[in-house]
């Protein structure tokens, strides 16, 4: 038996070493510092194979005025990255019998304005909401803005229009609301019921749900910046605040890599942390995507066994990624405005990475810029190989892109030479040879044009 056992404990070491081995330290080293110099890149990354982490390492200012630098436990301003979070809580309440998901949510929060709006509408992103834009009046005010506060708003604010149709409309708002389901079942703050659903069995610490009055937030979490006119501004997260679950958690790149951990090696939760398995249901059919947004609020392939999900609010720019079959998770954190054709290219060469093949540097496509001619010619139909027939129109000027699953998603410009589909995580252009520019964390192709 002993001698059994001390077999067992070799294996484990040489394959731990082999694990070391297949993962190149001073590439990812390179390649960061190159993403620092030529892109300004400031941050943190994590990598972990197999359950351990084989990379870990923070670079460039979290505080430019202070001069603290950024490593892998700096709280970071999750963005979306915390809609994840949000719908595992939910999903873990609705296995356990506490929420129903086909129930309205009247009957949990009375105050919600829509009596025919179900739970599973919040965390499917299928709720009529408006998006933050439209409250500004509420923070004119200067008081901390709660969620309850937009909810009631909400109710006098005109809904979007609701063609084309059928459409899906990227939620803030929504997931928001569920936090707040959350509490009103459980009756205790969403940070709280965090702690004791998942925090706990992960060992996530220094995690929490900001305050709404930014100079309450610790000293040592890192500041959202950008570059304009070739220097850098604050580009922070915004004061008064008071609303979460959509956004608004603060956690560090370790501490995000602990939950993503959670899902691409199952036995890194506690037997009591339960996964959901609804939270790799697709919420719209695929048609010809090779991907899609799940229940859980992840973007998923290969049948749910490899997910990511982007979180980004003004200066901040984050990502959580995992795939169970090959055992990895890679989690990057930023406060730097990384340019948005950047955006998935960083995260899929930290996939390489982590699967061991090596990373390249990065350099901007060639697209022509985005005039209105640009738009109105680009109008069509093309045949994307790994994302299907794609069909790009406008509707009343507003540029709008159909999968040929029949769903409509509102096309968003970032920059000068592409277009960005939230609940598609696609950014669109056009190059110089008339394809679309076609790419996503899963996927970078190229459409033809078949019809007008």
């Amino acid at each position: 038996m002993v001698r059994l056992i001390a077999s067992i404990a070799a294996l484990s070491l040489v394959a731990e070493v082999a694990l070391a081995q297949a993962f190149s330290i001073d590439d990812v080293d390179k390649w960061l510092d190159g993403l620092h110099k030529s892109h300004g890149f400031s941050g943190a990354v994590i990598v972990s194979r197999d359950g351990n982490v084989v990379y870990s390492r923070g670079v460039g200012m979290a505080n430019a005025e202070t001069g603290r630098a950024f490593t892998p436990d700096t709280p970071t301003d999750s963005g979306s990255l915390a809609k994840p979070f949000t719908a595992a809580s939910l999903l873990m309440l609705v296995e356990d019998g506490s929420i129903d998901l086909e129930a309205p949510v009247k009957r949990y929060v009375t105050e919600y304005p829509d009596p025919a709006t179900r739970v599973y509408d919040l965390v499917a992103h299928l709720a009529p909401l408006p998006d933050y834009d439209a409250f500004k009046s509420l923070f004119k005010e200067g008081k901390p803005v709660t969620t309850l506060a937009l909810l009631k708003e909400s109710a006098k604010v005109a809904s979007a229009p609701a063609n084309p149709a059928p459409r899906f409309t990227y939620c803030n708002l929504c997931l928001d609301a569920v936090a707040l389901v959350i509490e009103r079942v459980t009756a205790k703050r969403f940070d709280a019921v965090l702690r004791q659903q998942i925090f706990f069995y992960l060992g996530i610490d220094n995690t929490f749900i900001r305050q709404a009055r930014l100079s309450s937030l610790p000293a040592d979490r890192a500041v959202g910046y950008r570059m304009k006119d070739g220097r850098r501004e604050r580009f922070d997260a915004e004061d008064l605040e008071g609303f979460y679950g959509g956004g608004n958690l603060y956690a560090s790149a370790r501490n995000f890599a602990r939950f993503a951990n959670a899902f691409a090696v199952p036995s890194q939760g506690n037997k009591r942390f339960a996964l959901s398995p609804r939270t790799t249901w697709p919420l719209l059919p695929a048609g010809g995507l090779s991907y899609g947004l799940t229940l859980g609020n992840w973007y998923c392939a290969n049948g749910g066994e490899r997910c990511y999900y982007p979180g980004v609010h003004r200066g901040f720019y984050n990502v959580m990624y995992w795939d169970r079959a090959k055992r990895i998770a890679v989690v990057y954190v930023s406060n730097s405005s990384i340019a948005p054709w950047l955006q998935p290219r960083i995260t899929r060469e930290l996939i390489a990475a982590a699967e061991g093949r090596s990373v390249s540097s990065l350099s901007e496509p060639k697209l022509i810029a985005l005039t209105p001619e640009a738009l109105k010619s680009g109008s069509g139909i093309y045949d994307v190989p790994g994302a299907g027939r794609i069909t790009l129109s406008q509707v009343d000027d507003t540029p709008y892109l159909r999968t040929d699953a029949g769903f409509y998603y509102r096309l968003f410009p970032v920059g000068a030479t592409l277009l960005y589909a939230p609940g598609l995580d696609v950014y669109i252009g056009f190059g110089e040879d008339k394809r679309l520019s076609w790419t996503t964390v899963f996927l970078e192709s190229f459409g033809i044009r078949v019809a007008s």
